[in-house]
């Protein structure tokens, strides 16, 4: 049985190279295209494919917003020039992220991936996904061209480094280019806050709190490393104390 994959990029030539990568696939069976979001959508839904090759800038909606209006759910491989996505993307559950311009190759290693996946039974994909909605352990970011995941329970804490954000975990630290920002929605609001505006911490690896001055906390993590809150971090830190 094949797999039937749909390609979806507003871009004519990527369009045609990504097509023409699909159909040299003998396991594979290219069902459709299409190059604009709420196209995607529609596609996705009547056609149900087993695969979609998704770009993420798009004319009309975004391709994170055509797998979250879609009601069938095929596995999903993100193709853009962008590479800042990638943490949304495997949030979301993307079996890969191919950055342009990628060749037969490095397509060929995405689409294994989602042929090794569909070999698993589907209930035993449907538990998987569902824990992983339910509770999600870790976040994926790029370190040096490759994806890494970072385990939330070791993520002691993220500063900001302008643009770029240092990730702390379990000793080690990564340098990912992206804010401070666009990290903190991933994060579980329930376990990580946000004590000043270059700082989150994991609360499960808090020390103490201690008085810095009269408005402020210096929070102090199990590493040792102590971090001067801001007014408004403290505000929040105290109103966790019983």
């Amino acid at each position: 049985m094949k797999i039937r994959a749909l390609v979806v990029e507003d871009e004519p030539v990527p369009r045609r190279l990504l097509c023409g990568m699909v159909a040299q696939v003998e396991w594979m069976e290219l069902i459709g295209e299409a190059d604009r979001g709420s196209a995607a959508a529609a596609a996705i839904d009547a056609r149900e494919p087993d695969v979609v090759f998704m770009d993420i800038r798009l004319p009309d909606v975004s391709g994170f917003d055509v797998i979250e209006r879609a009601a069938h759910r095929p596995d999903v491989i993100f193709t853009t020039a962008h590479d800042e996505y990638v943490i949304r993307a495997l949030q979301l559950g993307a079996v890969d992220y191919l950055v342009k311009p990628f060749g037969q190759t490095r397509f060929l290693e995405a689409a294994e991936r989602v042929r090794a996946r569909l070999l698993v039974p589907e209930a035993a994909r449907e538990r998987v996904a569902n824990a992983r909605r339910r509770s999600p352990n870790r976040i994926y970011v790029r370190d040096r061209g490759i994806v890494v995941p970072v385990a939330l329970d070791r993520l002691e804490r993220i500063e900001a480094q302008g643009d770029y954000s240092l990730l702390c975990a379990g000793g080690q630290t990564l340098l990912v280019q992206l804010a401070l920002g666009t990290i903190e929605p991933l994060l579980d609001v329930q376990r990580f806050v946000r004590v000043h505006r270059s700082h989150i911490i994991n609360l499960d690896l808090v020390t103490s709190f201690r008085p810095f001055d009269a408005r402020r906390y210096c929070v102090v993590m199990r590493s040792g490393f102590e971090i001067t809150a801001s007014i408004a971090g403290t505000r929040l830190l105290r109103s966790l104390v019983l």
